[in-house]
């Protein structure tokens, strides 16, 4: 499928589908889900705006998928999880996210 003028494909998740993006901190944050993927685990990757495919896995809840959109403040990027957990999520540190008691 060719790529629409101007526009450039800055990563793929092919095996996931991107419910959720937004940009904080200079970085563009995405919240992967299986879709219709067994085996497959959710994730919420944190991209370099500048450069292509540079896009890494931030943390990971599991086979939980991310029901709502991400958000970012109070210093945090937040999460909902479709299991009622509210994840907050340092901007900063990869893997440390932390459900809210």
């Amino acid at each position: 499928q060719p790529t629409p003028t101007g526009c450039v494909k800055l990563d793929d998740a092919s095996t996931r589908q991107v419910d959720s993006l937004i940009v904080a901190n200079g970085y563009l944050y995405a919240a992967l889900n299986p879709g219709s993927k067994s085996g497959v685990s959710s994730l919420i990757w944190r991209c370099d705006l500048s450069t292509p495919n540079d896009c890494k896995n931030w943390d990971s809840p599991g086979d939980n998928p991310i029901d709502a959109p991400l958000t970012v403040g109070a210093g945090y990027l937040w999460a909902g999880l479709a299991n009622g957990i509210i994840w907050r999520c340092d901007l900063s540190t990869a893997n440390d996210c932390h459900k809210l008691r």
